[in-house]
């Protein structure tokens, strides 16, 4: 259960880049897109929650600690807002593909984070099939072609940002999964995370933005599925797995992201980059072998 979660968590991310493009069609302001995202998935939880306490006249799926909230303030802060922020200015300063790269150093991050604060420990197959992963997402996104590559100081360390805070947002994750249903622990970080974006990007770029119905309808559905149930089914995927397999298995999305690419966008498929598919796929098969407990 926890890797076919986590999977389609990795599927439903990979819509992203399909979606953006047609976006960016409509020049839409990546970092305005952000910010409208994270408020639509956080307003959209909130309200299904609600409406799921009341049908159920239990315990509240609204309901949090007033001594966590210092722990969601900063598991938004950085798991969405410093993300999604860190990514964006990534692409502004190098390639997609360097990019890429940078972010997809996150699973080590995990994998050596959970094994000193999470207990989860380290074997030789878990280590091989990180490298495997590694090196299938670089391949997949074209990192053996030096044209595609472009290192410089700003691109670097945003990338590595990028890295390190998807790896605190699946840390964060599998901490609150110890006292609260994941769908609890999605909201709030979706809920600081907007609020933080909203303060970095200003209310009135918000309220005065003016995109054509299709760019909503668009907006949408990256709200909903590649963030909303992604983030969700990923988060979720942690009560059944560990952190650094959830993490590992994500690495499927930069495959999948390719393969939508060639069947939707006409882009080409090269043999090493399907070699590095290949890669993936068998890291993420091969953590079945990883008897560590979960």
């Amino acid at each position: 259960m926890g890797y076919l979660l986590a999977v389609v968590a990795a599927v439903l991310w990979a819509t992203l880049g399909i979606l953006g493009k047609f976006l960016y069609r409509y020049g839409a302001d990546p970092l305005t897109v952000v910010t409208i995202r994270a408020i639509i998935a956080f307003v959209t939880l909130a309200t299904i929650l609600a409406v799921v306490d009341r049908l159920r006249r239990e315990g509240s799926l609204l309901r949090i600690s007033r001594r966590d909230i210092p722990f969601f303030a900063l598991y938004g802060l950085v798991g969405v807002t410093l993300n999604y922020v860190s990514y964006f200015y990534a692409l502004r300063w190098t390639t997609v593909t360097t990019a890429v790269i940078l972010l997809y150093t996150y699973p080590a991050l995990v994998t050596l984070l959970a094994a000193l604060f999470l207990g989860e420990r380290l074997n030789w197959i878990k280590g091989l099939v990180l490298g495997m992963t590694f090196v299938g997402c670089c391949l997949v996104v074209q990192g053996y072609d030096p044209a595609a590559l472009r290192l410089n100081l700003y691109g670097v360390l945003f990338g590595l940002g990028a890295g390190a805070t998807a790896a605190v947002y699946s840390l964060f994750g599998k901490k609150a999964l110890q006292r609260y249903d994941s769908w609890t622990a999605v909201c709030y970080a979706f809920g600081f995370g907007a609020l933080f974006l909203i303060i970095l990007r200003s209310p009135q770029a918000i309220l005065t933005v003016n995109y054509p119905w299709p760019a909503w309808l668009a907006i949408l559905a990256l709200a909903w599925f590649p963030t909303l149930l992604a983030y969700a089914l990923f988060t979720t995927s942690m009560k059944y797995i560990e952190a650094s397999k959830a993490s590992i298995t994500a690495t499927l999305e930069p495959v999948v992201a390719s393969l939508l690419a060639y069947l939707f966008l006409g882009e080409v498929m090269e043999w090493p980059q399907l070699i590095g598919a290949g890669l993936v796929l068998g890291g993420i098969v091969g953590l079945q072998f990883s008897q560590q407990p979960s």
